[in-house]
C-alpha cells in the first residue's frame, strides 16, 4: 500500500494504484454514461411525439373515413385497435430501421476508425439496449392512446354530415 507512494516521493518513476486509477477512471465516465441516458430519455420523448402529432395528424384528415367504418358497423373497440395497431406498427418499422441502421453504422464506423478495429470494439445486445427498445415500443404504445381513444369516439352523425 505504501510502495506506490513511496516510489513517487522518492524517485523520478510514477507508481500506479490499479484500483484507484479503474475508480478514478469509473468515475470520471459516470458523468458520460449519465448524459447518454438523458439524451436516450429526451430523443425517446421527441420519438413519442413524433407519433402523437404524426397520429393526430393523419386522425384529423381520416375522421370521415372513420365514421363510415362506424356507420357500417365497425364497434368504437375495433377502431381503437385499427388506430392502436398503426401506432404500433409505425413503432416497430421505426425500430427495426433504427436498430439495422445503427448496427450498420457501427460496424462501418469499426471498419473505417482502425483504433476501434484493432481494440476489438463489438456490439453486445446488453440489458440497455433492451431496455431502450422496451421504452420506445411502450412510448410509442403511450402516443397512439390518444388519437385511438378519440378516433373511437367520434360522432358518427357530425362526423359524416360534415365530410359529405
Amino acid at each position: 500500500m505504501n510502495l506506490p507512494r513511496s516510489i513517487n516521493r522518492e524517485s523520478s518513476l510514477q507508481a500506479a494504484n490499479p484500483a484507484v486509477e479503474m475508480a478514478r477512471l469509473t468515475s470520471m465516465l459516470g458523468l458520460g454514461s449519465q448524459s447518454f441516458a438523458a439524451l436516450s430519455a429526451v430523443l425517446i420523448s421527441i420519438a413519442a411525439l413524433s407519433i402523437f402529432t404524426g397520429l393526430a395528424g393523419s386522425l384529423e384528415n381520416r375522421m370521415g373515413d372513420l365514421a363510415v367504418l362506424r356507420a357500417i358497423g365497425y364497434s368504437k373497440c375495433r377502431v381503437f385497435k385499427i388506430i392502436l395497431c398503426e401506432g404500433m406498427m409505425i413503432v416497430v418499422c421505426g425500430l427495426i430501421l433504427g436498430f439495422v441502421m445503427g448496427f450498420g453504422g457501427f460496424v462501418v464506423l469499426t471498419e473505417i476508425i482502425g483504433p476501434l478495429k484493432m481494440g476489438g470494439a463489438s456490439f453486445d445486445l446488453s440489458f440497455d439496449v433492451l431496455f431502450i427498445i422496451s421504452a420506445v415500443f411502450f412510448a410509442g404504445i403511450v402516443a397512439s392512446l390518444l388519437p385511438a381513444w378519440r378516433a373511437s369516439h367520434i360522432d358518427i352523425g357530425k362526423q359524416l354530415s360534415t365530410w359529405a
